[in-house]
């Protein structure tokens, strides 16, 4: 398994919270090299509503946040981290 994914890096840029997480559930699919057709697969979401959550349009569902938490075995909370 690869190392801890890097989270994202605070700046003075305001960043929502469901961009947050998209933020790093990017970066975590991104050290597997999966994409955002993955992520649909991953959550049984179609390619349109992966992409939007993907860029952080659209918020991630709790379901959603607990299946991304299992499956980077992290607690929730890892998800809306900023290093």
């Amino acid at each position: 398994m690869p190392s801890r994914p890097t989270l994202l890096r605070q700046s003075s840029i305001r960043v929502s919270p469901q961009q947050r997480v998209a933020g790093n559930v990017r970066a975590g699919f991104a050290l597997r090299r999966l994409r955002a057709g993955d992520l649909g697969d991953l959550l049984g979401l179609s390619y349109p509503t992966a992409l939007s959550r993907w860029h952080g349009r659209t918020g991630f569902r709790v379901n959603e946040l607990e299946r991304l938490s299992r499956f980077f075995e992290r607690p929730i909370d890892w998800l809306f981290r900023v290093e």
